[in-house]
């Protein structure tokens, strides 16, 4: 009876040092698995940048009206980022119908655009690469109206929600006729 009982205590002091192990490890094996996936995602969140600036052109002897709008995406992580979106509006997108906005990205890259009445949303088809920087440019010819122009921009990405992009106003001043 003594061999039983001295053999079932060594399975329960087994039993009983796995179980502790186990709880006292769970929290660090939990962390490292679970957790990764929202650290990634904050990482991408902070990944992109973005800077731009238009200029807006008026009709004068040589020159149609013209509206460029350029905005300068950079991916500063390590890893790609997807479902990367710029999102501009009031670059001359108004009321009436008008030629679609020329869309030029550098170095090239495969975009969908998808114009509305009053803005214009560029989605790029792959993800942006690590340490990618690339340039979009959109030209609206014959817009409505070159001299009250103030487009604004956003940039959106799977891991973030749109985030304003500051631009500079290069207008280039009304030439006389």
């Amino acid at each position: 009876m003594a061999d039983g009982s001295k053999t079932i205590d060594v399975i329960a002091l087994v039993v009983s040092i796995l179980a502790l192990m186990g709880s006292v490890a769970s929290p660090f094996i939990t962390y490292n698995l679970l957790q990764n996936d929202v650290r990634i995602q904050r990482i991408k969140a902070n990944a992109i940048r973005a800077t731009g600036d238009f200029y807006a052109r008026p009709r004068g002897p040589r020159v149609n009206d013209s509206i460029t709008c350029n905005v300068n995406i950079v991916n500063d992580c390590d890893l790609p980022v997807g479902k990367v979106e710029a999102i501009i509006e009031g670059a001359g997108i108004g009321d009436r119908s008008i030629e679609e906005p020329a869309v030029v990205v550098e170095p090239p890259r495969k975009v969908t655009t998808q114009p509305s009445r009053a803005r214009i949303i560029i989605s790029f088809d792959e993800p942006l690469p690590p340490h990618e920087n690339v340039s979009l440019t959109l030209i609206q010819r014959n817009p409505e109206n070159t001299e009250e122009v103030h487009p604004r921009a956003w940039i959106r990405s799977e891991s973030s929600a749109a985030v304003p992009v500051p631009l500079v106003n290069h207008t280039v001043a009304k030439q006389q006729q």
